[in-house]
């Protein structure tokens, strides 16, 4: 459910009626962080990525996929 709140809120800045970037872009830190955490991995490799919205899953694997490249 919380990816599926993130995906709203990247529904809303992206048609244009997210008035904060600052706010946007800590709902987007908040949710790499909880993506990011051991046990959320583990779930996310068992389910094979298809559990949550696909635009928040693009987002953040290829935020995890950078910040491992160290780009």
């Amino acid at each position: 459910m919380y990816f599926g709140i993130i995906d709203t809120i990247m529904t809303h800045e992206k048609a244009g009626v997210y008035p904060n970037i600052e706010t946007y872009q800590r709902a987007l830190d908040q949710a790499y962080a909880v993506f990011s955490m051991p046990g959320t991995q583990q779930w996310f490799l068992r389910s094979k990525g298809r559990i949550f919205a696909p635009f928040v899953e693009d987002y953040l694997v290829n935020r995890q996929k950078n910040e491992d490249e160290g780009t």
